[in-house]
Parts: structure tokens; C-alpha cells; sequence
């Protein structure tokens, strides 16, 4: 956590990938685990003062947002279940 954020920056545009493709799982279970996981790592990086000129704490919020449009009705396997994992935890990011 306390490596310079161009480093972070890196290693989350790998990252990100593979939390956009595991929170479309199609075991459930792998899904929900994966958006924990997610959650939990944008919970620390949200805490963290963010600088006048960088922006990345919002690419953080980017995959509950690429996973929660996977999740919609045109998607292979719609899951409400799902859809209101990533409600519940940005909910709670936001609170």
C-alpha cells in the first residue's frame, strides 16, 4: 500500500482485467468472492488523500462497473444476486 501511486497505477491496469473477468464468473461464489476482494482493496486505496492532479481513485470504482453492466440482461447469465453484491458494498464505501 505505501508504493508510490504510478507504481499502483501499473499494477492495476492488470488487476482490474482480471477483476473484471473473475466478478463475471459463472460459479456465483467466485463472483461474490472476487467483488469482496474488490471492494475491500478500493475500501484502503479510498481512504488514501488523493492528489489535486491524479484520478486514481476513480478507476478503483471502474470494475464494479464493468462486472455490474456484465450482469444485465443481455448477459449469458443475468445474476440479481450479483448486481446487489455491488450495490451493498458501494453502499458501504460511500457511507
Amino acid at each position: 500500500m505505501n508504493r508510490i501511486r504510478f507504481v499502483w497505477q501499473k499494477i492495476w491496469q492488470n488487476l482490474s482485467e482480471h477483476f473484471n473477468n473473475v466478478g463475471q464468473h459463472n460459479n456465483l461464489n467466485v463472483a461474490l468472492y472476487a467483488i469482496d476482494s474488490l471492494r475491500q482493496l478500493a475500501d484502503k486505496f479510498l481512504l488514501k488523500e488523493e492528489l489535486g492532479s491524479y484520478h486514481f481513485q476513480k478507476d478503483f470504482l471502474k470494475p464494479f462497473n464493468t462486472i455490474m453492466l456484465a450482469n444485465l440482461s443481455w448477459h449469458p447469465y443475468p445474476r440479481q444476486e450479483v448486481k446487489e453484491f455491488i450495490i451493498m458494498a458501494v453502499a458501504n464505501m460511500c457511507g
